[in-house]
């Protein structure tokens, strides 16, 4: 996701020669052709992960409302130990609770996207 990140959200160039569209198709097709991180001769792919046994457990406030820790090595989950909500995004109110009331990585991207969306010239003319 961060090189899909990259590519879109690079300026463009200075003077524009072609359509954005056909500037992002090809910085597209150049990633792409890059090849898979891990799987290079000799790189090692990192195996399936199985979670812990200190995953398993549930809150242990067991009131039955979050079978999930917050996070590993806290006893009880994010509502149990005061964490605040994610502000969301826009009109979006996020579900999230976060250590730090901060927004939660979900609602970071899409607020990147949004910023990045508004920042786009529009065409007007639904062509790129």
């Amino acid at each position: 996701m961060p090189l899909l990140s990259e590519v879109i959200a690079r300026p463009l160039p200075e003077p524009l020669r072609r359509t954005v569209g056909a500037v992002i198709s090809g910085r597209l097709k150049a990633a792409a052709s890059m090849p898979v991180p891990g799987s290079a001769a000799g790189a090692g792919v990192v195996p399936h992960q199985a979670p812990g046994s200190d995953r398993n457990p549930g809150c242990e406030a067991d009131d039955g409302l979050f079978p999930t820790l917050a996070v590993v090595g806290e006893t009880r989950c994010a509502l149990h130990l005061g964490w605040p909500l994610c502000p969301g995004h826009g009109e979006y109110t996020c579900p999230v609770r976060t250590r730090t009331g901060d927004q939660c990585a979900d609602c970071q991207e899409q607020a990147r996207h949004a910023r990045i969306a508004a920042a786009l010239p529009a065409t007007g003319d639904g062509t790129c």
